[in-house]
């Protein structure tokens, strides 16, 4: 792990930005971690995200729920169908599927 980059927890210009980026409020964004736990908000909150490939949406959310698939670029909106698939299969949360 690389310590010489800024958490945005310990800067308030870091975490500003991703206010103003994502539309997520501070204290949500100081609350997130990484993991399985509370799925469906998680995906409520970068449900509105915009991406220049479709696939990239599903992607960016790999390192929010700690989960490991192979990019396939071109894969489209199959991206998401596997990144839902292996959060249902990893937590056996159904509610995954209601997002």
């Amino acid at each position: 792990m690389n310590l010489d980059i800024p958490n945005h927890k310990d800067s308030p210009e870091i975490l500003l930005d991703m206010v103003e980026a994502t539309g997520v409020s501070a204290r949500t964004l100081m609350a997130l971690q990484p993991g399985l736990d509370s799925i469906q908000e998680k995906l409520s909150l970068v449900s509105r995200r915009e991406t220049t490939l479709v696939e990239d949406a599903a992607y960016s959310l790999f390192g929010i729920f700690s989960i490991s698939l192979p990019v396939v670029y071109g894969e489209g909106d199959q991206a998401l169908g596997r990144l839902l698939a292996q959060l249902l299969t990893s937590s056996g949360d159904t509610s995954v599927l209601a997002w």
